[in-house]
């Protein structure tokens, strides 16, 4: 039969392991917005570099959308996985009767979060590429 888990026992090992797995989440995030900046360097490069060419600017900012897509659902799974092992690690802090002034996830830092700064810039992206294909299919159109 198996031993029932107990707080006391395996609760510090679990923490330390919560703890790792929201700091690591959180500094891989550099990685992909770094990542996703170049490639809309290069894109909006290419894209302005197709003067009169409306076929290759609209799928230039096809590419762009499916790209800030993909980074906006590379946010959305780091945002679920931070707030999952957040609330995980203040339940596990409560169980083991970590005083409140000690607590590492009581309080909520200063700051905007990088999930919010990449949500907000894979917007204006995904906007700023959705005018980009407007203009060059309406003039593909005319």
């Amino acid at each position: 039969m198996q031993k029932s888990w107990q707080a006391s026992e395996l609760g510090d090992a679990q923490l330390h392991e919560l703890n790792s797995m929201i700091r690591a989440q959180d500094s891989y995030l550099g990685a992909p917005f770094a990542l996703f900046l170049v490639a809309n360097a290069v894109l909006v490069f290419s894209f302005y570099q197709q003067e009169g060419h409306y076929l290759a600017r609209s799928a230039i900012s096809l590419v762009a959308l499916a790209l800030n897509g993909s980074l906006l659902l590379v946010l959305l799974d780091a945002r679920n996985n931070l707030r999952l092992w957040t609330e995980k690690a203040l339940a596990l802090e409560s169980d083991l009767g970590v005083a409140q002034q000690f607590r590492i996830w009581g309080e909520t830092p200063k700051g905007i979060p990088k999930w919010k700064t990449g949500l907000l810039m894979a917007a204006a992206l995904l906007v700023y590429w959705g005018v980009c294909l407007a203009f060059a299919a309406a003039n593909l159109l005319l």
